[in-house]
């Protein structure tokens, strides 16, 4: 017998572009975290964005 995985939340909020690359809606992912109000979760955001410059990663502008 076969056990089938529900999907995790994470991938149920993943999204796609037009050439297949994945990306998550951080309003999305607020609401995965639980946080209850969006502004709280923007210092998150702006954490990961400057770890990712550091680790040289291209870190793509998109609506803050």
């Amino acid at each position: 017998m076969t056990s089938h995985q529900a999907p995790s939340l994470f991938e149920q909020i993943r999204k796609s572009d037009d050439n297949g690359n994945e990306y998550w809606s951080a309003r999305d992912l607020a609401k995965v975290l639980e946080y209850t109000e969006y502004r709280n979760f923007k210092p998150v955001i702006k954490k990961a964005k400057e770890a990712c410059r550091m680790s040289g990663q291209l870190v793509e502008k998109g609506a803050d």
